[in-house]
C-alpha cells in the first residue's frame, strides 16, 4: 500500500512540473497601453479645459487658487465682453468676445452680439467680430488666438448655452466647446484641442 501511495505521488509532482514547463513564456512586448483622456472634463463650476499637444490642460476655479470673474474692457470702436480666470491677480486663462461696435455697446447689444451655436474667431487688428482664447503655461509664457498672424484655418468655437439676459446683472454664464491655434509673442504656434470651458461672462 504504502509503495502504491509513493508512486502516485511520484506521478502527480512529474505531471504537475510537466503542465507548468508547457506554460508559454512571457512576451517582453506584452506591455499595457497607455490610455489618452481625449476628452477632458471637469466637476469645478467654472473651467477652461483643452489639451496643449498631447498634455492635458485644466484651468478651474477653486483650485490652485483659481477663481473666475467677468469684465468688459475696449474703446469706442472695440470691444470686449470675457470670462477670466485669475490665479491671485495674475490672469491665467480667458474666453474673450469682441466686436467692432463703434460705440459702447448697451448690456443687451453686447449679450446679443453672439449666439448659441457655431461661432468664429475674432480678428482685432482688423476688426473682425469674434471670440479670442487666452492663457499662460506653466512656464509662464503667454498664449494668445490673435498673437502672431492669428490664422485660424480649421479652428471652431461652439457655445452650447449662455444663461437668460438680467438687465439687473453685469454677468451671465456660457457654456462651449472649442479648438484653435495660439500663438506667443515670439510668433510660435501651438494647436489647443478637446476644448471645454464654462465661465462667468461680462457684459461691455
Amino acid at each position: 500500500m504504502k509503495k502504491l501511495i509513493y508512486i502516485l505521488s511520484v506521478l502527480f509532482i512529474f505531471t504537475a512540473c510537466g503542465k507548468k514547463k508547457n506554460e508559454p513564456l512571457p512576451n517582453k512586448n506584452d506591455t499595457p497601453t497607455p490610455t489618452v483622456d481625449t476628452n477632458p472634463t471637469s466637476s469645478a463650476d467654472y473651467y477652461l479645459v483643452f489639451f496643449d499637444g498631447t498634455k492635458p490642460v485644466k484651468i478651474e476655479q477653486g483650485k490652485d487658487n483659481v477663481y473666475c470673474g467677468a469684465g468688459s474692457s475696449g474703446n469706442s470702436s472695440y470691444s470686449y465682453s470675457e470670462g477670466k480666470f485669475l490665479k491671485s491677480t495674475d490672469l491665467v486663462g480667458s474666453i474673450e468676445y469682441g466686436k467692432n461696435y463703434g460705440f459702447f455697446p448697451s448690456h443687451s447689444e453686447a449679450y446679443n452680439g453672439y449666439t448659441t451655436g457655431t461661432n468664429t474667431f475674432g480678428e482685432e487688428n482688423s476688426g473682425t467680430a469674434g471670440f479670442f482664447i487666452y492663457y499662460k503655461d506653466l512656464s509662464g509664457t503667454y498664449w494668445y488666438t490673435v498673437s502672431g498672424t492669428g490664422i485660424q484655418t480649421g479652428s471652431a468655437i461652439n457655445i452650447s448655452s449662455k444663461s437668460s439676459y438680467n438687465s439687473l446683472s453685469s454677468y451671465y454664464t456660457i457654456e462651449g466647446t472649442f479648438n484653435c491655434t495660439v500663438y506667443d509673442p515670439n510668433g510660435n504656434s501651438k494647436t489647443l484641442t478637446n476644448g471645454k470651458f464654462k465661465t462667468l461672462f461680462g457684459y461691455n
